[in-house]
C-alpha cells in the first residue's frame, strides 16, 4: 500500500504538476484509510507494530538516499515547511492501535480525525488562510473544528449504544479540545498526538454527565474568547505605535 501510494502519487506528480500540500495529503489519506482496516485484520498487536516500525524504515530510507529522494521525496517533502509527519503518523497508529484493545468505535474515530480532519485543515489553511498564527491559521482551525465534529458525531450516532450524554454535546467538546491541541502541534507533531489525544479525551468525556460536559465547554468557550480579546487588544496596540 505504502509503495503503490508513492509510486501513484509520484508519477501524478510529475505528469501534473499539482500543488505539493495536495500530494502530501492525498498520501495522507491513502494511509489513514487502510489504517481503518487494522483492527478487522488483526486481534495481536505484534503484526501492527512490525507494519508501522517497517513503514517508518521505509519512510528514513526515502528520506537518507539521494535516489530515492530525488525519484519519490517530493510527495512526502515537497511541502516548504519542515515536517516528519508521515513519520509521526506511524508511530501515532502504533500507539493508538496498542490503547483501543480493540474498541472499534473510538479507533475508528480517532483514525478519521486524523486522516479527514488534519488533512482538510492544512488543505484549507494553505488556500485560503488568511489569519494566520504560526504555521497555522484560523481558517484552517475552523475547519478542523467542523470536520473534527463530523467526525465524532457521526460514528457515536451509529455505532455507540447506551452513551450517558447528549453526542452533539461531546462531539462540539471534544471537537473544540481537539481543534485546540491540533493549532499547537507543529512539524507534523499533530500526527502522533491526535490519535492518542482523541482516544483518551473521547474514553473520559463519554463516561462525564451532561452538566459536567456543558462546564467544560462553557469554560473553553470563556478562554477562547479571553485569548480573542487579548490577541485583538495587542493588535490595536501595536497599530496605534506604528
Amino acid at each position: 500500500m505504502f509503495c503503490t501510494l508513492l509510486i501513484l502519487l509520484q508519477t501524478w506528480q510529475r505528469k501534473f504538476n499539482p500543488d505539493a500540500e495536495l500530494v502530501r495529503k492525498l498520501f495522507h489519506l491513502g494511509m489513514g484509510l487502510f489504517t481503518l482496516a487494522l483492527p478487522h485484520l488483526f486481534t495481536a498487536i505484534w503484526p501492527v507494530l512490525v507494519m508501522c516500525a517497517v513503514t517508518v524504515a521505509l519512510l528514513i530510507v526515502v528520506r537518507v538516499s539521494s535516489r530515492l529522494r530525488n525519484n519519490f521525496g517530493a510527495v512526502l517533502g515537497g511541502v516548504s515547511r519542515c515536517s516528519h509527519g508521515e513519520l509521526y503518523f506511524s508511530l501515532g497508529v502504533a500507539a493508538l492501535f496498542a490503547l483501543a484493545k480493540n474498541d472499534l468505535v473510538l479507533y475508528s474515530v480517532s483514525i478519521l480525525l486524523l486522516t479527514f480532519a488534519d488533512a482538510a485543515a492544512a488543505l484549507v489553511g494553505k488556500r485560503f488562510g488568511l489569519h494566520r498564527f504560526g504555521q497555522k491559521s484560523l481558517e484552517g482551525s475552523l475547519t478542523f473544528l467542523l470536520t473534527a465534529f463530523v467526525c465524532v458525531a457521526v460514528p457515536f450516532s451509529l455505532f455507540r449504544e447506551a452513551i450517558l450524554v447528549p453526542i452533539w454535546l461531546l462531539a462540539v467538546t471534544s471537537a473544540l479540545l481537539l481543534t485546540l491541541i491540533e493549532a499547537v502541534a507543529s512539524r507534523g507533531l499533530d500526527n502522533l498526538l491526535l490519535p492518542i489525544a482523541a482516544y483518551l479525551l473521547l474514553t473520559d468525556l463519554e463516561q462525564r454527565t451532561t452538566n459536567e460536559l456543558s462546564a467544560l465547554l462553557l469554560l473553553l468557550i470563556a478562554m477562547l474568547l479571553m485569548v480573542w480579546a487579548a490577541h485583538r487588544k495587542q493588535k490595536h496596540v501595536a497599530e496605534a505605535r506604528l
